[in-house]
């Protein structure tokens, strides 16, 4: 799971909370959105993590026009992984890309999930303003993040298998659970896996 800037909130929620899937890790946004309109820094970002054939790569920004969103994307494809985008195409379509390829998020998804976000991602009028406030980008996206990993869990439930769901680490059960689980996905799960995959 990846976000940059506010998108960020996103991905956390999608990764090491109860209720989720052990796998599910979240690409830090070691710049906190300060540099996502630089390109050459997804690869840096990614650098730490290992993209592996035959994953899933969730990339969220509300404008998906920003380099950083959109070079993560890109290296997903690159590397395998299915490429989903948790993005609002109407201020998508509505605003520039800020990348040299011309392209926006959702030009490299294989997923495109809309979150029927507005032009600037706001929804309530102010008393003789000019500007709106009331985002609700964190909100939207954190519900489908949430949606996403219940579906996903019923389908392997359909299946017959044991779905690696992260318990609660403030319930009696949760800790004993969670360190087997955590153990057998400790590969996965580790950063600066060697050697580094820069290219």
């Amino acid at each position: 799971m990846f976000g940059s800037g506010h998108s960020a909130l996103v991905a956390r929620d999608g990764a090491g909370r109860a209720g989720g899937l052990v796998p599910a890790v979240l690409i830090d946004d070691v710049i906190d959105g300060d540099a996502e309109r630089i390109e050459g820094m997804a690869k840096i970002i990614a650098g730490r993590f290992a993209l592996d054939t035959g994953g899933v790569l969730v990339v969220i920004s509300n404008s998906g026009i920003n380099a950083v969103p959109i070079e993560m994307a890109m290296l997903g494809k690159e590397k395998g992984l299915t490429v989903v985008v948790i993005t609002s195409l109407t201020h998508s379509k509505s605003v520039e890309t800020r990348h040299s390829s011309g392209k926006k998020l959702y030009d490299v998804a294989d997923i495109v999930i809309d979150t029927h976000g507005t032009r600037g991602d706001v929804v309530l009028n102010v008393p003789n303003q000019e500007y709106q406030t009331g985002a609700t980008s964190t909100m939207v996206g954190c519900a489908i993040i949430q949606a996403m990993t219940a579906q996903a869990v019923a389908i392997m439930a359909e299946n017959g298998k044991t779905p690696p769901i992260l318990v609660s680490a403030n319930v009696p059960e949760g800790t004993e659970h969670n360190h087997t689980l955590l153990k057998k996905y400790q590969k996965h799960l580790a950063r600066y896996q060697l050697p580094l995959r820069w290219d």
